[in-house]
């Protein structure tokens, strides 16, 4: 179930694998695909060789992948995939943009919206913001180790851009980072381990964070501590 949309599976093969046969021969195109189980890397690229190619896991054995023009013939679909649909652009669109409700923060005084673009991980991301130009928007940040960019368009384009083959995932941006720290310490009870007999102030304590979804360089918790940030990580998955 996708959050614009419930995909039906049908019994019938030839209804379920349609999409697939509408793929003409020498063109590729970015699809769904559900599949009979779960798959192997090793899997993976074995029907790469035949013509599909795996760009970015949903859950439920659902994945966004590029389809060549006659793989439906192949071993591998006919073998491991059960269903297949093509992708309308509000399947990309936070039904916030859709429906609306946009929050005060990611709305312009102009009317323009103030976005995230989430791209797959094999996306162009300078390519990507030249179209985000063409369609009268203005790339404000480029965060190539979240494959992501942050930018200002206007509302009409929001649909013309989620059709973008690079485009996974658009998305009011984000409300501004503040500091955190003085909350999550009343929260977590730090209080009592700054003061005597414990007197621990954490100086020379190195700590990694590794949790699901954005992190945002620029914070200022983080301030010159960043140090790395995982390429291609999934953000809808905890990694």
């Amino acid at each position: 179930r996708l959050k614009s949309r419930t995909l039906p599976v049908t019994a019938d093969r030839g209804d379920a694998l349609r999409t697939l046969e509408e793929i003409a021969p020498g063109t590729r195109r970015t699809v769904l695909l559900r599949l009979e189980d779960e798959v192997s890397a090793l899997d993976r690229g074995a029907m790469e060789q035949e013509g599909v190619r795996f760009r970015q896991y949903l859950g439920d054995r659902t994945w966004f992948a590029e389809v060549e023009g006659g793989a439906v013939d192949s071993r591998s679909v006919e073998s491991r995939v059960r269903a297949a649909w093509s992708i309308d652009p509000t399947d990309r669109i936070d039904p916030a943009l859709l429906g609306g409700a946009i929050p005060g923060w990611a709305l312009r005084p102009d009317g323009r919206l103030a976005v995230s673009i989430l791209a797959f991980g094999d996306a162009d991301l300078d390519r990507l913001a030249a179209d985000v130009l063409s369609l009268g928007g203005e790339v404000q940040a480029i965060a190539e180790p979240f494959d992501t960019l942050h930018a200002v368009i206007p509302r009409e384009a929001a649909t013309s851009l989620a059709s973008l083959e690079a485009v996974h995932w658009l998305e009011p941006l984000a409300r501004a980072p503040g500091p955190e720290m003085n909350r999550a310490r009343a929260y977590l009870d730090a209080e009592d381990m700054i003061v005597v007999p414990y007197s621990l102030s954490g100086f020379g304590v190195e700590v990694s964070i590794n949790d699901r979804g954005h992190a945002w360089p620029s914070h200022p918790d983080y301030s010159s501590r960043w140090v790395q940030g995982d390429a291609g990580v999934d953000p809808l998955s905890g990694h």
